[in-house]
């Protein structure tokens, strides 16, 4: 995303900007481990996000898992909130 702001934690990087519509997209590499691990991390993040879409502002939201060990619902619930606190002021 080359617009808007980044959030940085332990497990995640969380890209978002501001939308007319909410979109949300998710990104796990090779490097995050097996096949297995990627997909389960991809269902938590998603799942999580169905959750927080709903929330004013409206956002295009990616977000990267970078590396396993850290709770990423936790810290994508809190990355979500903190991005869009400084976006809606």
């Amino acid at each position: 995303m080359k617009f808007g702001r980044k959030i940085h934690r332990s497990s995640i990087v969380l890209h978002a900007k501001e939308a007319d519509y909410p979109r949300f997209g998710v990104i796990v590499g090779k490097a995050y481990g097996h096949a297995v691990q990627r997909n389960r991390a991809k269902r938590i993040l998603r799942h999580t996000a169905g959750e927080l879409m709903g929330q004013p502002p409206s956002l295009e939201v990616v977000v990267r898992a970078i590396r396993q060990g850290g709770n990423l619902r936790a810290e994508m619930i809190s990355a979500w909130n903190q991005i869009a606190r400084e976006i809606a002021s």
